[in-house]
């Protein structure tokens, strides 16, 4: 997996592309060795139809080398202006995954024909993205197939179970530089690391400038790289089968449970009323003791 580390005021700029290529391309050449190599989330910040002459010669020779390379680009939508945000497969193996759920203000502006011009911040790059399908295949790197997402979309649990059992890995590509020195970038990464334990499958998680780590089957930190620094992370992970009962389940006993447990508490509060004394029986029994 490789961290390029691209500031983020730099990222979307078309005087930095051409340093941002030959980061990659570096960092690149130097892991022909593996299997799969992961660029993270939106790694060239251009349009898949301006960089197919670059994409051509990378998948030559990352088929030579019989590796996959894996790396986000946005994708034009056929017969449209507008774009998805995608991963897609070159090399030794091909494949396409558009992003599902977007982000607000970030990938999509809601009420943009209100707002958009109005304020200058709603103007970002690459900020008005079209929603992928649903349901989408997942990547098959030769005879195994990976679960792919892209940024926060790994909080969506659901989204997540339509790619399982059949997935052996989980895949995260993210660019959480948006949040700088933050702890949000931790917090997609704890999530993450519970995807990895409830799905029973390593789970590879790729950012920007970080976290960019590995969590084994049982959400356990296999390998982790600093952030805001430029590095390749290098390790080995397994292709899981099975499911877990979260995957078989899904959240359905925890909603059984809750269910359960109003149910129990109307009942208790039916029961407490019965037992409790009313007003008439009090007044009652209070002119029966000063009787006496």
């Amino acid at each position: 997996m490789l961290q390029g580390n691209i500031p983020q005021q730099l990222k979307w700029s078309p005087s930095f592309l051409k340093q941002t290529d030959e980061r990659y391309d570096s960092l690149t050449k130097e892991n022909w060795h593996s299997n799969l190599i992961i660029w993270p989330e939106a790694a060239l910040p251009l349009p898949h139809s301006q960089a197919t002459e670059y994409l051509d010669d990378l998948a030559v020779n990352a088929k030579q080398h019989d590796t996959t390379i894996v790396l986000g680009i946005p994708f034009r939508a056929e017969n449209s202006n507008q774009f998805y945000n995608a991963i897609i497969a070159i090399g030794a193996n091909q494949g396409r995954y558009n992003k599902y759920h977007l982000v607000p203000f970030g990938e999509f502006l809601p009420l943009s024909n209100l707002l958009s011009g109005i304020i200058e911040f709603f103007n970002l790059p690459m900020s008005d993205f079209l929603p992928g399908a649903a349901q989408q295949s997942n990547l098959k790197i030769g005879a195994y197939q990976i679960a792919p997402f892209i940024c926060y979309e790994i909080a969506y649990p659901d989204g997540l179970r339509r790619s399982l059992p059949a997935a052996g890995l989980l895949l995260t590509v993210s660019n959480d530089a948006w949040f700088g020195d933050s702890l949000a970038p931790w917090q997609h990464a704890q999530i993450g690391q519970m995807r990895a334990l409830q799905t029973g499958r390593y789970h590879l998680m790729n950012g920007n400038n970080g976290i960019t780590a590995v969590f084994d089957n049982n959400g356990n930190v296999v390998a982790r790289i600093p952030q805001f620094k430029t590095a390749t992370l290098t390790t080995t992970v397994q292709l899981r089968t099975g499911a877990t009962p979260w995957v078989i389940w899904g959240n359905i006993p925890i909603y059984l449970i809750c269910f359960l447990i109003l149910i129990g508490g109307f009942f208790r509060t039916l029961q407490t009323r019965k037992h409790m004394p009313t007003a008439s029986s009090t007044g009652r029994d209070m002119g029966s003791s000063l009787e006496m």
